[in-house]
């Protein structure tokens, strides 16, 4: 009973030592913070670039997209942006046929939500995605956070 206790607490020790030692987040005197990623935890590379943690789904709610083939060479585009109150909510949507932009929609700054519901016309044989920048403005414009997803691909019957 004592040894499968012994064992238990000893295997928790080793994991969260284990988990520390892979990663490895550094604070310098400018407070932007630098992430190293290590192999072992000898080595951390003190030179690495220094980058800017920032949260997201701090102003916007949810979001959400649909890439949907209706047949014909046709397809229904559409997505939504909900942000706190009383930020504004962006969005632009670009359609891209293997991998490069072919057209681009953009829906007002609506206070609280906004949406694109469009359907277009695209050539058959190709592989289609949306990409969709969702973003949170306050009342001047200033953009307070932004999120891009991507839509599954769809290739058209």
């Amino acid at each position: 009973m004592k040894n499968k206790t012994l064992k238990k607490i000893l295997a928790f020790g080793i994991a969260i030592v284990m988990s520390f030692s892979l990663t490895g987040v550094f604070a310098d005197s400018t407070d932007e913070v630098v992430v190293a990623q290590a192999v072992d935890a000898s080595y951390v590379d003190f030179d690495a670039t220094y980058i800017e943690i920032v949260p997201f789904w701090t102003h916007i709610i949810s979001t959400s997209n649909l890439l949907q083939d209706l047949g014909g060479g046709r397809l229904r585009i559409s997505g939504d942006t909900s942000v706190w109150s009383p930020n504004r909510a962006g969005l632009t949507i670009e359609l891209q046929q293997n991998g490069s932009t072919i057209r681009t929609w953009s829906a007002p700054n609506n206070p609280g939500f906004t949406a694109i519901n469009t359907e277009h016309f695209v050539a058959r044989g190709h592989q289609y995605r949306l990409r969709l920048t969702h973003r949170a403005l306050d009342a001047s414009g200033r953009v307070l956070e932004t999120v891009v997803f991507y839509s599954r691909i769809v290739i058209p019957l």
